[in-house]
């Protein structure tokens, strides 16, 4: 299976060199292409300083960063037209920069088939509906029965729907072929709409192992999450987590959110191998 890296990111350029340079030496013959979703101002300096790490740095301007983040979906189609339909791959990887992967993408992703969709922490929205935030409190709420609605009345839809992270998605070129071309309604949010339109375009969902689901215990939080600080930041990991977990043989190997850079070399060599 051919895979490529979608790398988005803000700012911080010296963390994101960092990450690009954890998932090229765990993944060297795949290409890595980068989506800046900061500010426009921005965006040359982005391009001058991540030019020789990427190759190619996307910018899906006309749009506010909310629409962006709460729309990834709708940008990874946008960056598919305008890019992603010349190249040449199997499996495109979206990874955020405060996502980190301690193993290749072949290990991590093993159990995501080449025509399959590898969603994160997917999870029946029957089970999290009055407790998930874009489906239990207005507007939100509206916008998802909207979106469902029009699933079921435009599409047949008769399926039970699904909720992801967005996070670490593991998107086949023939869906983003179709989802490309198909009429999308702008409700709801891309963790939302992505299993939806995965499931009315007829390709397998499959958890990636990620996460443990949208909605945890403290411990699980601890290594994986998506929970806003005032600031608007997600909570981050901490530093000890993530080197506790990959000094088990069995410990986890991915982690959410991170934003510091991290001595790769030091860390890698931590792998499998217990604290003493």
């Amino acid at each position: 299976m051919k895979r490529i890296v979608l790398f988005t990111f803000k700012g911080d350029f010296d963390m994101c060199l960092n990450r690009i340079e954890l998932i090229r030496k765990l993944n060297p013959h795949a290409s890595i292409y980068g989506i800046f979703d900061g500010p426009e101002r921005d965006l040359r300096l982005a391009r001058e300083t991540l030019s020789n790490v990427l190759e190619d740095v996307y910018y899906h301007a006309g749009r506010s960063a909310v629409w962006r983040w709460v729309n990834q979906d709708l940008v990874i189609r946008a960056w598919y037209n305008e890019v992603g339909k010349q190249l040449d791959f199997d499996m495109l990887h979206y990874i955020e920069s405060d996502l980190v992967l301690f193993a290749s993408l072949e290990e991590i992703f093993s159990g995501i088939l080449k025509g399959s969709l590898g969603l994160t922490g997917l999870t029946p929205i029957d089970t999290i509906e009055n407790k998930w935030a874009w489906t239990a409190r207005d507007p939100f709420r509206t916008d998802w029965l909207d979106l469902i609605e029009d699933a079921i009345e435009r599409c047949n839809y008769k399926k039970r729907p699904y909720a992801c992270f967005g996070v670490g998605s593991c998107l086949p070129r023939g869906f983003l072929d179709r989802y490309s071309s198909t009429t999308v309604p702008e409700l709801s949010n891309n963790e939302a709409r992505m299993p939806l339109y995965a499931q009315i375009l007829g390709y397998e969902l499959r958890d990636n192992g990620l996460s443990k689901g949208i909605i945890c215990d403290e411990a699980e939080y601890r290594v994986f999450n998506s929970k806003r600080r005032p600031d608007g930041r997600e909570s981050e990991i901490e530093l000890e987590d993530i080197i506790t977990q990959i000094s088990m043989p069995t410990g986890r190997r991915a982690f959410h959110p991170y934003y510091k850079p991290l001595d790769i070399d030091e860390i890698l060599g931590r792998l499998g191998q217990p604290e003493t």
